[in-house]
């Protein structure tokens, strides 16, 4: 686990390093507990434990220990990372683009890829010190810290010191000269994991590769030696603590000689981030939200208007809305919902048949209607009166019917004197009796002695529609075929 640990920070250096584009990424990025071994207790800044998840994030106020079997790879951000060893609990905190780890117990090892830039710091404290970190890696414990790479500066009480690779500073002694046997197995076990750092190393020729791995069994019992003694109660003195002011002031020496902050109140302020709510592309409201406070949404849900395809129901928000740390935009998610219209089915005199509901987009379909005939009509369903399209809203389909008449019940047949019979021309051996309307329809009248009037729908056919035909030897009657066409035969006076 603690190699896969150095090949994860060694893949973080790689894109350290990698281009410009890096250094903008690092900006934006968050603090992660990528990895951890053994055991390890997370707590957020109210200090109520929460569990641990690889690659969890971590917030400002958060704090992460490791047990005596323990150990956790914490990136700051892109280009920024501590590794906390065994018995190590550190609290960190972050305002804009200033990152602060406190160490309460154990050691840490740091690495920083690539130089800060203006407006960016890093600081690793201690109840003795301030060590100000730039582009550089080495060890803090509570006592001392050692710079193997690059170079910092070290804050103890009103003193500083620019310490370089190969140096370290403890407290009660000062500056001193970095032999091999200073450095801890935690930082020489990563020398030997970690490709990209042994480059570094051998870049500034401060130490050779060769040295410091062939070092790490003697640092291993040296450590192992002083857990013993601890245990067996032979511990060093205690180090008088010196005042530790909030992040951001200069160390105090003790004796109440630290300047504090601007106005001498010996108080920073209180960092506060704008928070926005965002809902289709409007500005809802902004927020003024206390650093490691979660930003909460108040008052009715928003809202997004449907449109002829879709209606929205609001689900939440993005990102996922988490302790304040910078400002930040939360955008209102909405899930769609494809919309349904109602379509209605009529029949060819304006009733309701049906109406179903049909989802945006799909064709509307409909069984065949069916209208009831009688002995001098029959009807057969033609469509409807427009083609059913892709629904785009409500609509209403009215059918239509082709009526074919029997001519064989509308005519009337004679009464009394009226004497006279009517037949049809003829296909084959079968009448012609029945018509479509639209459609030229033909009957003849024979016998009688009268002259007849005959009258299509209340008007008389003329000559044109109906004559003698002497050949035939009969009348023959004519004419295109109405909507539900009477006949009326009657003698001529």
């Amino acid at each position: 686990m603690k190699r896969l640990c150095s090949l994860i920070l060694a893949v973080f250096l790689t894109l350290g390093l990698a281009s410009p584009a890096s250094a903008a990424k690092a900006k934006a990025a968050v603090m992660r507990l990528q990895l951890a071994e053994g055991s390890i207790s997370v707590r957020d800044a109210a200090g109520v434990p929460i569990r641990y998840q690889k690659d969890m994030r971590l917030y400002s106020g958060y704090s992460v220990s490791t047990g005596s079997d323990g150990s956790a790879y914490i990136l700051l951000d892109d280009e920024k990372a501590v590794k906390l060893d065994r018995s190590t609990t550190v609290l960190i905190k972050k305002s804009g683009r200033k990152l602060q780890v406190k160490l309460k117990a154990g050691q840490l090892l740091f690495n920083v890829t690539s130089p800060l830039e203006s407006g960016e710091a890093l600081e690793i404290r201690t109840s003795s010190m301030i060590a100000g970190i730039r582009g550089s890696s080495g060890i803090v414990n509570l006592r001392e810290v050692i710079f193997i790479t690059g170079h910092g500066v070290v804050y103890s009480g009103r003193q500083s010191y620019i310490l370089t690779g190969g140096t370290g500073y403890r407290t009660g002694t000062g500056v001193f000269t970095a032999g091999i046997s200073h450095i801890p197995s935690l930082y020489l076990k990563e020398v030997r994991d970690n490709d990209q750092l042994q480059a570094r190393i051998t870049d500034e020729g401060i130490y050779t590769i060769d040295y410091l791995v062939a070092a790490i069994p003697s640092a291993e019992r040296r450590e192992e030696e002083a857990r013993q003694a601890a245990q067996a109660g032979m511990v060093r003195p205690p180090v008088k603590d010196i005042v530790i002011p909030a992040f951001g002031e200069e160390a105090d020496d003790g004796n109440g000689n630290g300047q504090g902050d601007d106005n001498g109140s010996g108080q920073g302020e209180e960092t506060a981030y704008t928070i926005t709510w965002v809902s289709d592309g409007k500005t809802l409201r902004t927020d003024e939200v206390k650093e490691g406070e979660t930003p909460a949404w108040t008052g009715d849900a928003p809202t997004k208007a449907s449109d002829t395809q879709y209606s929205y129901t609001f689900t939440g928000w993005t990102p996922d809305i988490v302790p304040a740390d910078q400002d930040a935009t939360y955008t209102a998610v909405f899930t769609k919902t494809t919309r349904s219209y109602t379509i209605t089915w009529k029949d060819d005199e304006g009733n309701t048949i049906d109406t179903t509901t049909v989802a945006y987009g799909e064709t509307p379909t409909h069984a065949d209607p069916v209208k009831t005939g009688s002995d001098s009509v029959s009807y057969v369903f033609a469509g409807w009166d427009k083609q059913p399209a892709a629904v785009a809203g409500d609509a209403t389909y009215t059918a239509v019917f082709e009526a074919t008449y029997n001519f064989e019940a509308i005519i009337p047949q004679p009464s009394g004197d009226a004497g006279y019979q009517v037949y049809y021309p003829t296909e084959g051996n079968r009448p012609i009796n029945h018509a479509k309307e639209g459609e030229e329809f033909t009957f003849y009248m024979a016998g009688g002695d009268y002259g007849y009037t005959v009258r299509l729908n209340g008007a008389v056919l003329g000559e044109d529609n109906f004559y003698y035909n002497k050949e035939r030897g009969a009348y023959v009657c004519t004419f295109i075929v109405p909507k539900d066409p009477v006949i009326e035969i009657s003698p001529l006076n």
